[in-house]
């Protein structure tokens, strides 16, 4: 019997020698890790049936139903799973196919270390955002809302012989669910990425003009987010233009990093839109009310939801497999006291980019942190930075 409190993963493969590799391979967590094994999708399929599990790790390549269906299935019936995908090929079709259904990849042949890199990282994330509220706004999400004209304008773009790389990257800039789908991409397993990548511009430069057409037109056709269900008031424009702002004002009051500072802002209201596609009337009755009340809407949020837009988006990006830095600077941002970090660091600067970008957009009701201040002696600083701000808008 499965306690529900223990950790439970289920490792599908149909080779069983690999089943008996990871199972050695891990005996040493087998006291704090409930493990059970299957050699094909049937038998998985009808043991998530009889127990919930955290973590399923199939194979990608095995027979009758392979390793995306699985995980497809899986992702359907049982949202709140963390779906890992191991494959010995980076292959662009299989890539294709397996980024609306995997959370995480792991590239075959296996070894321990980066195996349980993997688990802790899926693990941690739970520890951070052990919240059946989170988990229940973003169960069965596959990809972010992606607007097409972004795919149109970086065609024509590449297609100016004029173009350069930052015209390229002022392109995908534009939108913050471009950046989070290239970014969840890029860092994954498959690419192998010789170090973690943060930002638009390294992204790019990484993957090439061509797969990156490739990947952009992918999240166009797997984005589910539609603009009428925005509730009265607030626009996808609005939304991308405060990302846009924060990330410009994020980059500027980093000391460090300013290139993930500028992706922590791009990416920190990704929960709204994650809101508006799971459940858009409950949100927009709580946004119409942060709104009427002149209430942050992060606090109205946790009112109606038990969590915020914030947690939504950090936890998101967190099984995408993204920087745990940032994953954090996106979760915490409207809380940013509940960070570990001290001083100026990545949440502090999301948090007050934020803030900052708000009210120079004429969004009154948000506040700064009056204890993140108080640390910062950051009292003194107010002006100076709104005066940054205004000078970015201008």
């Amino acid at each position: 019997m499965h306690n529900s409190a223990e950790r439970n993963i289920l490792f599908v493969d149909d080779e069983p020698r690999v089943l008996r590799a990871i199972k050695r391979g891990l005996r040493r967590h087998s006291s704090e890790w409930n493990m059970s094994f299957a050699e094909h999708a049937e038998d998985a399929l009808a043991k998530l049936a009889e127990h919930p599990y955290d973590i399923v790790v199939s194979d990608i390549t095995m027979p009758k139903t392979d390793g995306v269906e699985l995980l497809r299935q899986v992702r359907n019936q049982y949202p709140d799973t963390v779906r890992i995908l191991m494959s010995g090929t980076a292959q662009s079709d299989v890539i294709m196919r397996s980024v609306p259904v995997a959370h995480r990849f792991l590239s075959k042949p296996w070894d321990v270390k980066a195996l349980l890199a993997e688990l802790a990282g899926a693990f941690e994330l739970r520890s951070l955002m052990d919240s059946v509220a989170v988990r229940t706004v973003v169960g069965g999400i596959s990809s972010l809302p992606v607007i097409p004209v972004v795919y149109t304008d970086l065609c024509a773009t590449l297609e100016n012989p004029t173009s350069r790389l930052a015209d390229v990257v002022s392109v995908v800039e534009r939108d913050p669910a471009v950046v989070a789908r290239l970014l969840h991409i890029v860092n994954s397993a498959f690419f192998a990425a010789p170090r973690p990548l943060h930002s638009a511009s390294d992204t790019i430069r990484y993957l090439g003009t061509s797969l990156l057409k490739s990947l952009l037109l992918t999240s166009e056709i797997f984005s589910t987010f539609d603009e009428s269900a925005l509730p009265s008031g607030c626009s996808l424009a609005e939304i991308q233009q405060h990302a846009l702002l924060t990330a410009k004002i994020a980059s500027r009051l980093a000391t460090t990093d300013k290139d993930k500072a500028l992706s922590a802002g791009l990416l920190h209201s990704l929960g709204k839109l994650i809101f508006v596609d799971r459940m858009p009337a409950r949100w927009g009755d709580a946004f119409s009310e942060a709104r009427r009340n002149k209430r942050p809407l992060a606090d109205v949020e946790y009112e109606h939801f038990q969590t915020s837009y914030a947690e939504v988006g950090g936890y998101l990006l967190g099984i995408w497999g993204l920087p745990q830095d940032l994953v954090e600077a996106v979760a915490h941002h409207c809380d940013p006291m509940r960070s570990r970090g001290k001083g100026l660091g990545l949440v502090a600067v999301t948090h007050l980019a934020s803030v900052l970008a708000a009210q120079e957009l004429g969004k009154s009701d948000e506040e700064f942190d009056g204890e993140l201040l108080d640390s910062l002696d950051g009292a003194r600083s107010v002006e100076v930075w709104r005066s940054m701000t205004s000078q970015l808008v201008g």
